[in-house]
């Protein structure tokens, strides 16, 4: 009986020895589980961040290259309006020196150009028919008239007899530029009224002018006066002629002489002087003694 219960304790024993095996084994299963799934979270958590500090590596990188690419484009802009600038600046200094240019060549145009350097050329052409009148010509004095038919004298040429109705300071020998204002024949020799080269040859008006009345029908006088006589009817003509002499007083009022045998007359003062160039309207021609009696308008 004794020895029964013994055996039973021992069975007993080992059985609860064997289920607390078995219970240890169970706990160091459970405790390798968690241990592994920790791991594999910590693993996870480590991929995972990783993977942030990849993305945020990216991130800079990707700001850093829009910042040099504005950098770049901010740059490029930069220069692009510099060279704009430049390119402006250029162009201005070119039309500065292009109205530079042209203002040289406009003050060099005002100064008056010499049609004719010497008498010889101009009397040349004068016999061959050229028109001269307006032209600028250089001569020498080879002798002075100041109390001649025509005025104060300067001999020149063959046959040129340069005319004025002041004294002129010129002396033979000198060399004298003038500018050509009116030319006649007389007896074979040129009578050449002129006045200084930089002047505008003086016109006197009254009435505004207009696009009709514009056109000059005779700025030679001789031409006029050559129709004249052949009978051709001159009212309503316009001409253009150089005043030698006035009568204020005359027997037909007053009087603006010039050509050979004309006379302008109108019955008050136009006021014009001798040697001023005029231009007018004529309105009725007449013929007394061989000389011609000329009313006109001012134009």
């Amino acid at each position: 009986m004794k020895l029964r219960r013994v055996i039973s304790f021992l069975i007993l024993s080992a059985l609860v020895i064997t289920i607390a095996g078995c219970n240890n084994e169970e706990k160091n299963e459970s405790i390798d589980r968690s241990v592994s799934t920790v791991s594999s979270e910590n693993n996870v958590e480590t991929e995972k961040s990783t993977k942030d500090q990849s993305s945020n590596e990216s991130i800079e990188e990707n700001i850093v290259d829009n910042e040099d690419e504005d950098n770049k484009e901010s740059t490029n802009e930069n220069v692009s309006k510099d060279s704009s600038e430049n390119d402006n600046e250029t162009e201005k200094s070119t039309q500065d020196q292009q109205l530079n240019e042209s203002d040289e060549e406009v003050s060099t145009d005002n100064h008056a150009k010499v049609d004719y350097e010497n008498a010889e050329t101009f009397e040349s052409d004068l016999n061959a028919g050229v028109n001269l009148e307006g032209k600028i010509v250089t001569f020498k004095v080879v002798g002075c008239e100041p109390d001649s038919a025509f005025g104060y004298n300067l001999w020149a040429g063959e046959h040129l007899n340069f005319v004025s109705n002041s004294k002129s300071d010129y002396k033979i020998g000198d060399t004298v530029t003038v500018k050509v204002v009116s030319i006649r024949s007389v007896l074979g020799s040129w009578i050449i009224s002129y006045t200084s080269p930089d002047d505008n040859i003086p016109t006197t008006s009254v009435t505004e002018s207009n696009p009709e009345n514009d056109s000059t029908d005779y700025n030679d006088i001789t031409k006029f006066e050559t129709d004249l006589n052949s009978g051709k009817s001159m009212e309503g003509k316009i001409v253009s002629f150089v005043v030698n002499d006035i009568k204020p007083q005359s027997a037909f009022g007053y009087n603006l002489i010039t050509g050979e045998h004309l006379n302008f007359v109108s019955a008050s003062n136009p006021n014009v002087k001798v040697g001023d160039t005029v231009r007018v309207k004529v309105t009725e021609v007449s013929t007394v003694l061989g000389s011609w009696i000329i009313k006109y308008d001012m134009m």
